[in-house]
């Protein structure tokens, strides 16, 4: 019987009989702990991630990209690409993201139109490898060459 009463006829319960959901509480507790730290660690801001992420958006307004908020647009681009530039820009030519990206565009299917795009729809990936992944802006560059171009956002 876990209950036994007192002498106020109060029912109590034994001191140990939840001996191991007091040592599950606190070994899922500590678990927690320690990935929140882990997640804190990975995705804390650094002082590099917020140099590149300033360099971006001065690049960006440099070559005539509207940002209204100069210090949100900084602390979105801390959180996206962190130091590295993370996973968007970590294999910028894949296979999949040119495929993805040619659907998006409208150029991929058999009922959809091909586009001839403009050059300067990269530009905004083109700055960010500079800035973030340099070596991967050659391999990113012949792609971008090797595609059909047409002034066709006009000035």
């Amino acid at each position: 019987m876990p209950f036994r009463p007192t002498r106020e006829g109060v029912m109590t319960m034994r001191s140990n009989e939840h001996k191991w959901l007091y040592i599950g509480v606190i070994v899922v507790l500590v678990v927690l702990a320690v990935v929140g730290v882990a997640r804190y660690h990975r995705y804390r801001s650094t002082r590099l991630a917020e140099q590149r992420a300033a360099q971006l958006v001065t690049a960006l307004k440099a070559n005539g990209f509207p940002i209204k908020n100069e210090q949100r647009a900084q602390d979105f681009f801390v959180s996206t690409f962190g130091e590295d530039g993370g996973d968007l820009l970590a294999y910028p030519t894949v296979t999949y993201l040119r495929a993805l990206n040619a659907a998006q565009l409208g150029s991929a299917g058999a009922a959809s139109r091909p586009l001839i795009l403009d050059k300067r729809l990269f530009l905004a990936e083109e700055l960010a490898l500079q800035i973030y992944r340099p070596d991967k802006l050659a391999q990113f560059r012949t792609y971008v060459n090797a595609m059909k171009y047409a002034n066709t956002l006009g000035d």
